[in-house]
């Protein structure tokens, strides 16, 4: 090698150095040690400068290049950084340690002094003076430090004093001195109260001395614990010595109050090393608790090592992983300096996480990790349940969480610092709970809670009352399932977990809204509930007396019933409690109840006196469903709810697994399954399980490293695990794809082979709330019941038993979900932990028994060709791993052992345990490993265990092994159902012990002892007799075989059925006649019942047995597989046979059903009657005790005469049914008609909606073919030809009877004339002449025939109106003559038509009455002018003056006219001012008389006036015109009439007036413009013609020479002059000469009369009504003469005003905008139907 060579790999060997200095240096800071820093800081240097040297010889010898100066500058980089950290770290431990060891100032300044050189003063942080509150065990520490400080320094002033003491009180300290001002002269004072009030030596004796009594007792080995007893017994002792007290003397009772504190272990160990004589003194124990201490201190430490050691493994691969982090060091709470971290500190976690929050920040700690690194990114693991940056005890819980449906429902925060937080370093988090309500029962009296009932309503406005519970300790609302099942209400999928009282959970997976409506008030809300099944118990628990309540009067009660026990339907929290509070508050008895006022009525809340002395004590509590209410709820179904279970079909869950399995189980080369995991598509949602897995096993570890002998078989047990294969230990696995699985030990003591079990724990949670189990589906039961297995095992003469070894262990789970089977294990805590992948189906998941017994059937379905029997055995006599079965004969059995082992064996698995009951059957099945142990069971090795049972393989004998009774221990309700649970029995072969056990079971559970409760003596002593005697079972030997033979003759099975008032119950025999006539009888099976709570009859209790019965035999006969030739039913309930052999509806519902079940089930010929001495099932109805069963011969073997010939049986009874049967329903005969129902059609509006709802009809029909979506075009098709052909069926039901019959319909038909025929379809059609016309389609050809009055005729033309845009009738009736031909087509096509409201709009119709009767006014004789209608006309223009270019204004006529004589009298004005109308009416009076009535157009008549009345309109319309014009006519008594709006016609006299003066006027004058005097001369020249015109025709009298007018009757006579008598008839010669001049004038109204008046009775229009007629409530068109038909407005009638002819001529309607008064003309009543009057 050259000189540049060697001095390069100087120069790497230099760089190398140096980079290694600065890695240490960037290590973690406690790992550091400054003396090493010091001495690698001087070595850098010199590396460095060797490195110039060596790289300066190169520059030299090769030149400066481009890579030599790049390496320079990345040598001198790492140079630089390594001397900065260096002298950063030598710096910062420098500071440190000046911080670390203060001194006082006066130690230092002494110091000082002493040694006479000047040392650089340290500042020491400033004290604080603690806070007093008040307590007093607070008092000594405040007294003596503020006493040193404050009150004896004299360099302070007396009012800083008393400041300083202001500033330290807190609480009730505080309030002693509120009344003292702050003065110089009020601090001794205010000291003196202190001291007088707080250092009261006695009570601070006594505090000390309870404090001594409170100590929380230690609960494990745990020397945190242990500590904190130590010192807080010392701190108590202590202070009580300083106060004069001697508590170290107390002896005995110091000694007994300490070690009543301790936890076992610990009272242990002092027990051994105490005295065993004498008392030991105080100072001892305490001595043996501080050694104590120790010794749990260096324990716990030590695995604190261990778990730093895996936790740097971890770190080490898996670098992204969180660790679990633990220092040997001193530990050191932030918080209150205690001996523990700050997330285990008990005051921190006491705090809200607000002030959690708040005391991080004070503390400048990481809200991470909760320590102190500055300056230093935190690489801690973020939140567990938000994945943001901040620890999960910082964790706020938000409020959109609710629109997130995760519900939060917390009432208090709460932690606690335990024995189990403290071994498993789990990080505590706060507890969502919720505490309802509680409520105590006891002997003092009854707390009633509040409760109100309320309307609640869906979203639909459908409500139902519900009874409400106000429940302040709730956060959230809720809803039982019931109301929200009732109301239909929508839910909304959650996930919320409801904690209440004791911890007891309960979870809520949906939320709904709805509104609470109250009773009382207008209040009304909306909120939102969780729904829960149940709510509470009912409340209050017990009626409560009311005359004992004072109730106030006048008020009204929330729930008036509130004294009744009751169900709860809805709770509502704290959030509505204060919204619906009032501020009424009444309490009429001190220490009673109270009345407080809500909105939903008064609510009662309080304690009230028990009406009865009940001794028990119950609590209700919100969360009522916790785990013992579960059990008390299984328990229970023991007399409720015990039935044998039917077949059950698979679920969907379980149908998805079975089809996952099929489709990717598969078998390798040398036979083994693989199968795959069959996850939920919520695999991955799983978090992270590394962590807790990890805890566990440590956990796990110590366990084992304080039992030897458990971790020698535990380890015993893992190491085969992975020699076998089982398991392999990992490199890397997927970081994101994984599960670790927590495993732990399984003790099984009667196993024979393995004692000790590993047992995988998939339903471990993970940070994401998520287990294992929790991701995977659950797969069905493929296999046969366990009861019918047994039954079958025992009909085999020779059997064989035998289990598949490790079976789950021999299938392989694919490589791609092996990581969700990964484990934490170690043998040896000297070695490193290791992660582990469990290679194989894993006992603790939830489809594991599914995959591996499917793997059992796949295997016998593919081997079914080569070995049908034993595929057949295979898939019917395994369950689970172990095989029952046998045959008849020695070699079939063999035949049968061989083959199952052969097929088996190809897949990979292996029988072991073999037993037989016979020798022969178990030699030759050495099989692969002959020298296995436990292969085959000897025969002498006693009983051996088949699925629970025991059973005597030597001696063939089904046994039961019982534990005897330990005298002495405790008996209460949890020990009895501990020891009837230990019973088996699953073939029911000791029913009737079973039954006793029930019987007395349901006692205990009907008195409602709790569960540890001790139980009276009574019910001791029978329970101790009962369990004493069970131990006699021991000696009950049961054959296993019911099959003794082979020469079997004949098999039946009998069963029999009894009740009794208690309960009832069902067993099968099984009758073997052999060929040589011998008869054997042994019970097959049997199940009994405890009768239900509620008393039933005891024959419907018999009918019950019997189904029973039906259900067990259905269940066990078809299993056994034998050649049965019949079967008979016994019962010894005549009326039972009664029921049974009679219809079921001829009995009431409950005997109905049964009776219906049980013939479905059997035949009724099968029944017989038994006497009730002969019948077994009487035994175990009524229970036996367990010493008399094993001589109870009728129940093993059955009544003596079923094994003697059929002619001794009892005889076949014949059943009386004339007589009177129990149960029998009453049937009433009713007479009637069948019709079709057509209500469908006829309450259908339209045509399309009509086809579709048939169509989805139809659709139903259909079961077989499932079709969803819209309705197509060809169920449109069916649908119409399906209403097409009922309604032909309905009208013309002769014709299609003449069509089928005779061909053609009769002549007399009206379809007789259009040839109709059937078509394929049963359908009429229209023959007609166009069947050969090819272009036309089917249907134009041949169209259905429809009638002419039926309902889809009208809907047919009403769709066709819509289609052809409304259409006109010609439009209409071709459409539908495309497909259809109706009858009278064209008359239907104008009905529709005319009904179209949309076409009626367009050409409205209005009402037009008949001409009504003249009025009263003008057919009476009276003077003229007296009764008058008037109306201004115009304007007309005049002249101001004669001069040419005289100003032009307008003028107006106000017309005058008289209802009696048609008379007019016109004035001219000239402008329409109220005063000119005035004038005008002045002039009028005066010349004409005053009249009594004027009649006028209502204001609104001008509404559509011309612009040129605009005038006139307001002059009406305006108040103050209106108010004037009253005051004058009601001051000269004339009365102002108006006719109805918008009706000229009702003022047709003056209108017809104004008409003939405008024609006039228009005639004579044009266009002139004339003056006033001109146009007046005019006017009243007009006036003068108009009076002049006839009334009436010309008489054809020669002596009248002219004809009556109005003018007849304006002269002869003066104005004010008074009425004249009538002298009309008078002679004349009796009358002086002004006489006969009103005799004259009489005459005239004398021929008015006779002439005029005769001439008005012809209607000249309108003789009769048109149009349509209205009513109350008709909708109608407001009829508008300025505005198009389309712009009417609709209104309604809402009142009919009729003349004295009872005609209707105007009306009063109510539209948007009000309601008006209109004439009858001006309305269109809408033709739709109902609407118009008929």
């Amino acid at each position: 090698m050259g000189e540049p060579a060697v001095l390069v790999n100087r120069r790497g060997v230099l760089k190398g150095q140096m980079t290694r200095i600065l890695s240490y240096t960037l290590g973690e800071r406690g790992n550091l040690e400054v003396d090493q820093i010091k001495s690698r800081k001087d070595r850098l240097k010199e590396l460095f400068d060797a490195f110039e040297e060596v790289q300066s010889s190169i520059e030299e010898e090769s030149g400066v290049s481009e890579d030599s100066e790049n390496y320079r500058v990345e040598v001198e980089n790492v140079y630089y950084k390594a001397m900065a950290n260096c002298e950063k770290i030598i710096k910062e431990e420098e500071l440190e340690h000046s911080i670390s060891y203060p001194r006082a100032n006066s130690e230092i300044q002494s110091n000082n002094n002493a040694s006479g050189s000047q040392v650089t003063p340290v500042k020491l942080a400033a004290l604080q003076i603690p806070k007093f509150t008040g307590l007093y065990s607070e008092w000594a520490t405040f007294y003596d430090i503020f006493t040193a400080f404050v009150h004896n320094n004299k360099d302070i002033s007396e009012i800083q004093k008393f400041f300083y003491l202001r500033e330290a009180l807190e609480g009730d300290a505080e309030k002693c001195l509120q009344c003292l001002g702050t003065t110089a002269e009020n601090y001794r004072i205010a000291w003196q109260t202190l001291v007088s009030r707080y250092n009261n030596k006695k009570v601070l004796i006594q505090n000390h001395t309870k404090a001594l009594y409170g100590l929380p007792a230690v609960t494990s080995e745990s020397s945190f614990q242990l500590r904190q007893l130590i010192d807080g017994l010392n701190g108590h002792i202590n202070a009580l010595q300083m106060l004069g007290q001697q508590p170290k003397l107390w002896g005995s009772l110091l000694i007994h109050l300490i070690t009543i504190k301790l936890d076992k272990e610990c009272l242990r160990e002092w027990e051994t090393v105490s005295e065993k004589n004498e008392i030991s003194t105080a100072e001892k124990l305490l001595e043996f608790l501080q050694n104590r201490f120790l010794v749990l201190e260096a324990i716990e430490s030590s695995n604190s090592d261990i778990v730093q050691q895996v936790s740097s493994t971890v770190t080490k691969r898996w670098p992204n992983k969180s660790t679990a982090h633990v220092s040997t060091n001193e530990i050191k709470c932030f918080n209150c300096a205690g001996a523990h971290t700050i997330y285990r500190c008990p005051s921190f976690l006491a705090l809200s996480v607000n002030d959690r929050i708040k005391k991080i920040d004070a503390l400048k700690l990481c809200k991470i990790c909760l320590r102190s690194h500055p300056n230093i990114k935190c690489q801690s693991r973020r939140c567990a349940k938000c994945s943001r940056p901040h620890n999960s005890l910082l964790h706020l819980m938000k409020a959109d969480n609710l629109k997130k449906k995760n519900f939060a429902t917390t009432t208090s925060e709460s932690s606690t610092n335990n024995t189990s937080t403290e071994k498993s370093n789990v990080n505590v988090t706060e507890t969502a709970s919720i505490s309802a309500h509680a409520s105590k029962v006891d002997t003092c009296g009854t707390v009633l809670l509040a409760t109100a009932i309320v309307k609640v309503y869906n979203k639909d406005g459908k409500s139902m009352k519900c009874r409400v519970l106000l429940d302040t300790g709730s956060q959230n609302n809720f809803m039982s399932e019931e109301v929200c099942q009732i109301l239909k209400l929508r839910r909304s999928k959650i996930s919320c977990a409801i904690v209440g009282i004791g911890q007891s959970q309960q979870e809520s997976s949906s939320a709904v809204c709805a509104t609470i409506e109250s009773l009382g008030s207008n209040y009304k809300s909306t909120f939102e509930f969780l729904v829960l099944p149940k709510l509470t118990n009912n409340i209050p628990l017990m009626y409560i007396d009311t005359s004992k309540m004072n109730v106030p009067k006048n008020i009204q009660l929330a729930d008036p019933q509130y004294y009744k026990p009751q169900k709860i339907d809805i709770i509502l929290g704290a959030s509505v409690f204060f919204e619906v509070l009032g501020t009424d508050r009444i309490q009429p008895v001190k220490n009673g109840v109270f009345f407080q006022e809500t909105h939903f009525g008064y609510i009662i809340s309080g304690q009230v006196p028990s009406a009865k002395n009940n001794p028990s004590t119950s609590i209700i509590s919100f969360v009522a469903c916790t785990d013992m209410l579960r059990l008390e709820e299984k328990v229970s179904r023991f007399w409720h709810s015990e039935e044998i279970s039917p077949e059950k079909s698979y679920s969907l869950e379980e149908k998805l697994c079975r089809q996952h399995f099929d489709s990717t189980v598969r078998r390798q080369e040398d036979g083994r399954f693989t199968v795959c995991l069959p996850f939920r598509e919520s695999v991955t949602k799983l978090g992270e399980s590394l962590d807790i897995a990890l805890r566990r096993f440590l956990a796990l570890e110590r366990k084992l490293n304080a039992n030897e002998s458990l971790k020698k078989d535990y380890v015993k047990f893992m190491e085969e695990y992975q020699s076998l294969g089982h398991m392999s230990p990992v490199d890397s696995y997927d970081t994101k794809k994984h599960y670790f699985l927590p495993h732990h030990a399984v003790i099984k003591t009667d196993s024979a082979t393995t004692k000790l079990r590993v047992v995988f724990d998939g339903t471990c949670r993970t940070t994401s709330n998520l287990s294992l189990n929790d991701v995977l589906l659950k797969g069905p039961v493929i296999q046969e019941e366990l009861v019918t297995l047994l039954a079958r095992f025992r009909t085999h003469k020779y059997v064989i038993t035998a289990d598949i070894k490790q079976m789950y262990r021999q299938v392989l789970i694919e490589e791609k979900h092996r990581d969700y089977q990964l484990i934490w294990w170690r043998p040896s805590t000297n070695e490193k932990i290791q992660i582990y992948r469990l290679n194989t189906i894993t006992y603790g998941t939830v489809p594991a028994s599914f995959l591996a017994t499917g793997c059992l059937h796949k295997l016998a379905e593919q081997e079914l060709i080569n070995h049908p029997g034993a595929s057949e055995i295979i898939q019917n006599d395994f369950y689970m791993d172990d095989l029952l079965s046998g045959a008849n004969t020695i070699q079939d059995t063999i035949r049968i052992r061989d083959d199952v082992i052969n097929i088996l064996r190809k897949g990979g698995f292996e029988l072991r345990k073999w037993a037989a009951n016979d020798p022969i059957l178990l030699e030759g099945i050495l099989g692969s490993n002959s020298n296995e142990k436990n292969l085959i069971m000897e025969l002498d090795n006693g009983p051996t265990k088949i699925l629970g049972l025991i059973w005597n393989p030597k001696e063939d004998l089904l046994q039961y092994k019982v534990t005897p009774y330990e005298s002495g221990s405790v008996i209460n309700k949890r020990k009895i159902l501990s020891d009837i649970a230990s019973i088996y029995d699953p073939l029911g072969l000791i029913g009737p012990i079973i039954t006793r056990a029930k019987l007395f079971l349901r006692t205990l559970f009907c008195k409602k002892y709790d569960w540890d409760e001790s139980l009276p003596e009574a019910i001791k002593d029978e329970w101790i007799t009962y369990r004493t005697n069970l131990y006699s079972l021991r000696q009950v030997n049961i054959p296993r075989s019911l099959i003794i033979d082979d020469g079997i003759k004949e098999i039946q099975v009998h069963g029999f059925s009894d009740a009794s008032i208690e309960a009832y119950g069902a067993c099968l025999y099984l009758r073997v006649t052999y060929s040589t006539g011998e008869v054997e009888v042994r019970l097959i099976a049997a199940k009994s019942r405890v009768a239900p709570l509620k008393a039933l009859s005891i024959p419907r209790l018999e009918l019950c047995a019997a189904v029973l019965l039906c259900r067990l035999s259905n269940k066990i006969v078809k299993k056994l597989k034998l050649n049965i030739s019949r079967c008979y039913w016994w019962t010894d309930s005549t009326i039972v046979i009664a029921w049974i052999s009679s219809p079921s509806a001829n009995w009431n519902v409950f005997v109905s059903h049964r009776v219906g079940e049980i013939q479905e089930l059997t035949s009724a010929h099968e029944w017989r009657h038994v006497k009730s001495d002969d019948n077994p099932a009487d035994v175990i109805s009524r229970g036996r005790d367990p010493s008399l069963i094993r001589n109870e011969k009728i129940w093993w073997e059955g009544p003596t005469w079923l094994k003697k010939v059929e002619n001794h049986w009892p005889p076949m009874s014949e059943v009386d049914k004339k007589g009177e049967v129990p149960e029998m329903r009453k049937t009433t005969n009713l007479l009637s008609t069948v019709s079709n129902d057509w209500s469908v059609i006829e309450r259908s509006s339209s045509w399309m909606r009509l086809l579709r709802i048939i169509a989805y009809c139809l659709r139903l029909r259909c079961l077989k073919v499932k079709n969803t979506g819209p309705i197509q075009t060809d169920e449109i098709t069916k649908a119409t030809q399906c209403i097409v052909k009922a309604v032909q069926v309905q009208y013309w039901s002769e014709e299609v009877v003449d069509l089928k019959t005779k061909g053609q319909v009769s002549t007399k038909s009206k379809i007789f004339r259009l040839c109709a025929f059937l078509d394929q379809n049963q359908i009429l059609r229209v023959g007609g002449r166009l069947k050969n016309a090819d272009a036309l389609d089917s249907f134009q050809r041949h169209p259905m025939l429809i009638p002419q009055s039926c309902h889809i005729s009208k809907l047919m033309f009403r769709d066709a109106h819509e289609k052809t845009m409304h259409g006109g009738p010609a439009a209409m009736l071709a459409y539908v003559r495309e497909r259809f031909w109706p009858i009278h087509g064209r008359n239907m096509a104008k009905k529709v038509f005319y009904e179209c409201v949309s076409c009626f709009r367009t050409k409205p119709v209005t009402v037009q009455p008949i001409m009504g009767d003249l009025p009263k006014q003008r057919i009476e004789p009276s003077r003229p002018f007296s009764v008058c209608g008037i109306d201004f006309a115009g304007p007309f223009m005049i002249k101001g003056s004669l001069r040419r270019n005289a100003p032009i204004t307008k003028g107006y006529l106000c017309v005058f006219i008289c209802f009696a004589t048609k008379a007019i009298h016109l004035e001219l004005v000239c402008d329409l001012s109220t005063q000119a109308f005035l004038n005008a009416l002045k002039r009028f009076t005066s010349r004409r008389g005053l009249c009594s009535d004027l009649y006028s157009d209502n204001a609104t008549n001008f509404v559509g006036a011309n612009r040129k009345l605009s005038e006139l309109k307001n002059l009406f319309h305006n108040e103050d015109s209106m108010e004037t014009l009253q005051g004058y006519f009601t001051k000269l008594g004339i009365r102002w009439h108006f006719i109805p709006p918008r009706s000229p016609h009702f003022g047709g006299l003056w209108e017809a007036a104004v008409k003939s003066i405008k024609t006039h006027l228009y005639r004579t004058v044009g266009n002139a413009n004339m003056t006033y005097e001109e146009l007046n001369t005019v006017v009243i020249q007009v006036e003068a013609c108009l009076n002049s015109r006839p009334l009436c025709p010309l008489s054809s009298d020669p002596s009248d020479l002219k004809a009556l007018t109005p003018g007849h009757f304006l002269t002869g006579d003066s104005l004010v002059a008074i009425p004249e008598p009538d002298v009309t008839t008078t002679p004349i010669n009796r009358l002086n000469r002004w006489r006969r001049v009103t005799q004259a004038f009489q005459q005239i109204w004398s021929r008015w009369q006779k002439e005029y008046l005769a001439q008005l009775q012809q209607r000249g229009k309108w003789e009769s009504e048109k149009g349509p007629r209205v009513k109350i409530g008709t909708v109608i068109l407001m009829k508008e003469d300025n505005i198009p038909p389309l712009q009417w407005k609709l209104g309604k009638v809402v009142q009919l005003h009729t003349g004295p002819d009872k005609v209707v001529r105007v009306v009063t309607l109510l539209s948007a905008k009000g309601q008006f008064t209109r004439a009858i003309r001006m309305v269109c009543p809408l033709p739709f139907e109902g609407n118009q009057a008929v």
